[in-house]
């Protein structure tokens, strides 16, 4: 991604590896049970949930571990060279302190960030779950969802449009009013 905006609450970082487990092993052999655990290769499976683990399988395991946190680290300030390599090591943190270690390059509701592509030009259309309202309400609600088209020069036909539909079923007009509005904006864009 070429910018990366958060919301005002969310939690970022936690820029780390972690892997965890159990295990029975002895467990199992105080109860009398003995685990079957065949492998064909030193490294594989270390950490096994039923076989014995040992210091040495752990220290391997964390190794490998490093090694895939470095990786991860790497390609993270690879992709955002403004990240503070300090807080790599699974910080985790609101929206807003991330800003201040390049985590983010903007920290934004959705509303503002919906708000912000308008203004950038962008056609934004927000879709809702139908009302049992009035019969008309679903058009109302399609048409005022579009409030950056009162800015647009056909912005007065969609008022228009609004005001002589009060008293039309609209059930079968919605899909319509939606496509001449796909429309209206490829051809608005085009001769922009």
């Amino acid at each position: 991604a070429t910018k990366l905006v958060a919301a005002p609450f969310a939690m970022l970082g936690s820029i780390g590896v972690i892997t965890e487990g159990v295990n029975f092993n002895e467990l199992l052999k105080k109860y009398g049970v003995k685990p079957l655990v065949l492998k064909a290769g030193e490294q594989k499976n270390r950490l096994s949930t039923l076989g014995p683990v040992s210091d040495e399988d752990i220290k391997e395991e964390s190794k490998r571990l490093e090694t895939i946190h470095q990786a991860f680290i790497d390609m993270c300030l690879s992709e955002r060279p403004t990240l503070d390599p300090s807080i790599c090591d699974g910080t985790v943190m609101l929206a807003s302190e991330g800003k201040k270690y390049g985590i983010v390059d903007e920290v934004l509701t959705s509303q503002e960030y919906l708000w912000q592509c308008i203004q950038d030009g962008a056609h934004v259309l927000k879709l809702q779950k139908a009302s049992d309202r009035h019969p008309n309400f679903m058009l109302f609600q399609a048409i005022n969802l579009l409030p950056h088209l009162k800015h647009h020069p056909w912005g007065n036909i969609i008022s228009q449009l609004q005001e002589r539909l009060r008293n039309v079923d609209t059930n079968k007009l919605i899909s319509s009013i939606l496509q001449w509005y796909a429309v209206a904006s490829m051809t608005f864009r085009t001769f922009r």
